[in-house]
């Protein structure tokens, strides 16, 4: 039989000599803290009630082919498989999306990109970290990115960054 120990801490809450009730110095502030804002969030950056939008994962064995920075839409299984180098299906409901591509460069003080689409604009959101101490020196690095708009959706596109707190460890 496992017992457990349960252990009680009472704390005495007492006035300071001047007559305040202020008992947080020296202590530390077990509050519970709030989770800190998204800076990239589509609210923080001024985006309205712009949605997240998932990025496409192309089966494992299809590797993208270049397409420009412009993004084009794959509306068939044969077009994806040119766009792809693969002879494995997209997964994708053409009747019902569009699969959009578009070539990407990470910069050097990147962090992860994001899409977001409130119905007529599509934003990519390129999020940028400051660098830590002892950072190598990075490189930009080219990539496609990949996304489902609903079949023959008609949208601009947009693009903003945002910094991400610090987080050197």
């Amino acid at each position: 039989m496992r017992s457990s120990l349960l252990l009680l801490v009472f704390v005495a809450c007492a006035a300071s000599p001047n007559g305040s009730s202020d008992t947080t110095k020296g202590k530390a502030d077990t509050a519970k803290q709030e989770p800190a804002a998204d800076t990239c969030s589509a609210s923080a950056l001024g985006l309205g009630d712009a949605k997240p939008v998932a990025v496409f994962r192309a089966p494992e064995q299809c590797k993208p082919n270049g397409s420009g920075n412009t993004p084009e839409a794959i509306r068939d299984e044969a077009t994806f498989r040119e766009r792809f180098a693969c002879t494995a299906a997209s997964g994708v409901d053409f009747t019902k999306h569009d699969l959009m591509v578009v070539d990407r460069t990470l910069s050097p003080a990147g962090a992860g990109n994001a899409i977001v689409d409130d119905g007529t604009k599509v934003t990519f959101v390129a999020k940028f970290r400051g660098p830590c101490p002892g950072d190598p020196q990075p490189m930009p690095m080219p990539f496609s990115l990949a996304f489902l708009l609903p079949a023959n959706a008609t949208r601009t596109y947009g693009e903003v960054g945002c910094a991400l707190p610090a987080s050197c460890r």
